[in-house]
């Protein structure tokens, strides 16, 4: 669980369980402004917003720098490259939350938190965690292919395969794993008894709620 804390952002104070809400979040560090990898991330994330939103994912961004430095980056970004930082982007000049989520590997750097990245679900449990070092910067398809992944298996509970993507293929889990939670799964193609296929269940079914017996609509629809 994701303990609730309160930030000082470029879009102002925030309190992370109220800003949240009902959405997911993709929480990610960074080490400073006006540093050229991270110059580069914050373009594509900028880039590729409306492709979170479309995912029900909030982006939140934790930097090293002070508000004033990041706020002046951004403009500055805004003006020489065109990307307008709309989510907020928490100043961990102390670095109190860096430690919290663990973005600081000593050997790596005492001073600058490298670039981990927290899928954190509507329920405030963190449902992927991944890293790179300080120099070498996220791939922004595979983070939203991540996203697609892990939605898709919270809400039919099947499993994806390697090199998975949305709209394609799914897997059918050990029995002990419990149903799928779709109705068309019985038509599974089955290349060895360990190994099963399904059709992508976002296309196939509505995602069914075994608690009241209704079908729900998916909350992200795959291509």
């Amino acid at each position: 669980m994701v303990p609730d804390f309160k930030a000082e952002t470029t879009n102002g104070p925030l309190s992370f369980y109220e800003w949240a809400g009902e959405s997911w979040t993709y929480l990610f560090s960074h080490p400073a402004a006006f540093t050229p990898v991270c110059t580069t991330e914050m373009v594509s994330l900028a880039a590729n917003v409306l492709n979170f939103d479309q995912r029900n994912v909030k982006l939140l961004g934790l930097c090293g720098s002070s508000l004033e430095d990041q706020r002046r980056w951004h403009g500055d970004l805004s003006r020489s490259l065109g990307a307008e930082i709309s989510f907020p982007m928490i100043a961990d000049t102390q670095r109190i939350l860096s430690q919290l989520f663990g973005m600081l590997h000593w050997e790596e750097s005492c001073e600058f938190a490298i670039r981990k990245s927290l899928l954190i679900g509507p329920d405030r449990k963190i449902r992927m965690i991944s890293e790179t070092p300080l120099l070498v910067g996220r791939n922004t398809d595979e983070v939203l292919r991540s996203i697609d992944a892990v939605q898709t298996v919270d809400a039919y509970n099947v499993g994806v395969p390697a090199d998975w993507k949305k709209g394609q293929e799914c897997l059918l889990l050990p029995g002990e794993c419990g149903e799928p939670r779709f109705d068309h799964w019985h038509s599974a193609r089955i290349v060895r008894s360990y190994l099963k296929f399904v059709a992508n269940p976002w296309r196939s079914a509505p995602r069914l709620d075994r608690s009241s017996g209704t079908d729900t609509a998916p909350i992200a629809a795959a291509a």
